[in-house]
């Protein structure tokens, strides 16, 4: 990990984890949260690169339409949100914290995280509902630190070495 990851890396931890418990208690992540979450990743990346990071913001945006467009489909199928407009905006947020190469690592780690949660958590509570509500919001938090951290290893990823 660089200076840079060792400064920005509380700041992350504590802005997720606010999310979390706030999407946790009350099923909602709050926009002041959100909005922090984007500017530390923009401040983050205009540090890394020296520069405004257009790449950065323009894939975190596709990310975040990706997402509402999800959300839209799943209301028209079914009637019903299946994503929150919190969980939405907190995609594209932690978008800007890693690299569009690790899309598909993001999106694994925070469906398998909340599949996990949702297999489990019957034989903690007791019996299953189908049609319970759980907040998806530590879930794409687990994500992006597990992503963020992996790339700053030597672990691999998605993204493609310079050396081919």
């Amino acid at each position: 990990m660089s200076g840079l990851d060792l400064v920005f890396a509380p700041a992350l931890l504590a802005v997720v984890g606010a999310i979390a418990v706030a999407d946790w208690r009350t099923m909602r992540i709050p926009d002041p949260l959100n909005l922090a979450l984007a500017l530390l990743g923009l401040a983050y990346q205009w540090l890394a690169l020296q520069a405004f990071p257009a790449a950065a913001a323009l894939f975190a945006l596709l990310v975040l339409g990706g997402f509402w467009l999800v959300r839209a489909g799943y209301r028209l199928l079914r009637g019903t949100a299946g994503l929150g407009l919190g969980d939405v905006k907190m995609a594209g947020a932690a978008a800007l914290w890693f690299s569009p190469w690790n899309l598909a690592l993001f999106l694994f780690v925070a469906s398998f995280s909340a599949l996990v949660y949702v297999a489990v958590s019957p034989a903690l509570r007791g019996r299953a509902e189908s049609r319970s509500r759980i907040p998806f919001g530590p879930f794409i938090g687990i994500a992006l630190l597990a992503v963020w951290a992996i790339e700053r290893t030597n672990l691999p990823t998605f993204v493609p070495s310079r050396g081919y």
